[in-house]
């Protein structure tokens, strides 16, 4: 993920510093299944002249259509409760870069299939000048899960109520 921010010049005001980041990988991928946890390192490279901070934080990913991704703060027992990372805020010098660690902990009793949530790199504004609009910079590393989990060998079925068929008619 390439992030390219250039702000607006406004007349007779000075222009704020571009921020340009670079992220790598943009998605990770991580198999479950196993018991231990499993961890994967991100860089996150800036190639603007001033040092950056930047937040770290696991997401809930949704995806609302072809072109637009909601992310939001973890629920407790949402997939994104299960990633972590090992530092909240990241300081990335003037043309240098830095890494985080995402480790995932998917429980044992997850079922087999795909899941996915997101860590949510931002950077606030900086160097706001009066009558400009500041605009915070943020990039999501997408976290894949996919797995064998637990394979659920038989199912029962307690009730089924089917609209138009009446109680105890055959099913055809």
């Amino acid at each position: 993920v390439l992030i390219d921010a250039h702000p607006l010049p406004a007349t007779g005001w000075a222009t704020a510093a571009a921020v340009q980041l670079a992220i790598s990988p943009a998605r990770l991928t991580i198999p479950y299944g196993g018991s231990s946890p499993a961890s994967r390192v991100v860089t996150v490279s800036n190639g603007s002249s001033l040092p950056v901070v930047a937040t770290v934080r696991a997401v809930d990913e949704q995806q609302q259509d072809s072109t637009h991704t909601v992310y939001s703060d973890p629920k407790p027992g949402s997939v994104a409760s299960w990633v972590s990372v090992d530092h909240a805020q990241l300081q990335v010098p003037p043309q240098g870069s830095a890494s985080f660690t995402v480790t995932v902990r998917v429980p044992p009793t997850t079922d087999a299939g795909e899941l996915q949530a997101a860590v949510l790199v931002t950077v606030p504004a900086q160097g706001a000048v009066p009558g400009q609009i500041s605009i915070n910079v943020a990039a999501a590393v997408q976290v894949f899960m996919s797995g064998s989990g637990v394979v659920r060998r038989s199912l029962a079925i307690e009730s089924l109520q089917v609209p138009g068929v009446a109680a105890g008619a055959p099913m055809t």
